[in-house]
């Protein structure tokens, strides 16, 4: 079995960093070879120049750092996902060159999301965000997160409370659209244990 530092991966990549190449060669990361690579190279990115744990990398590792080692091509090859940003991208390298870091859970990724398209970071939720059936459970999730921690309020204040202006207010009226035919369809989806009597003045 070759050891790290030998792999063609870091004999290359090397290469890079010596000067004697400018970059990999678009043939490079094939799609046969592309996982492999990309696991070898931020091998010797973490643990061979930053000397760092898995652990330390997947909370401290920047697009700068990346830059600085010449290996944001990497981020190129990042899969598709609706919450990708570049943290999370960075994330998943890591993560995809030690499978044992946990990964972020929905719930974090879901409320993180949320809070991006609140403060304008996103113009808007990722296209077809609230589809399906995970698009219902991070329907829940964003309404729990308003509910909760934006307006700090129980569930039983909240059917007294919300209003579609509300929602509108905070990028959530699109969900009366796809899933809840009205504030108490959501609002008792998200908390079945919710009856007409709470919603009464």
């Amino acid at each position: 079995m070759q050891t790290l530092d030998r792999t063609e991966s870091v004999l290359t990549y090397e290469r890079i960093l010596r000067g004697e190449i400018q970059h990999f060669s678009p043939l490079f990361f094939t799609k046969p070879v592309r996982k492999r690579r990309i696991q070898e190279l931020m091998h010797y990115l973490v643990e061979h120049i930053l000397h760092l744990t898995p652990e330390e990398a997947y909370e401290t590792l920047t697009i700068n750092i990346l830059e600085q080692h010449q290996l944001q091509i990497l981020l190129k090859y990042v899969e598709d996902f609706p919450e990708k940003n570049e943290e999370r991208s960075i994330q998943w390298l890591v993560r995809l060159a030690y499978p044992h870091l946990p990964e972020e859970s929905l719930e974090s990724r879901v409320k993180s999301v949320y809070q991006e398209v609140l403060d304008g970071t996103r113009k808007r939720f990722p296209p077809n965000y609230f589809h399906g059936n995970i698009g219902e459970l991070r329907a829940h999730i964003c309404v729990q997160h308003l509910v909760e921690h934006i307006l700090q309020l129980t569930p039983q204040k909240a059917a007294k409370t919300l209003t579609p202006d509300i929602l509108a207010q905070y990028k959530l009226r699109i969900l009366l659209n796809l899933f809840f035919d009205s504030l108490f369809d959501l609002l008792t989806k998200t908390y079945p244990e919710l009856s007409y009597k709470d919603f009464s003045s």
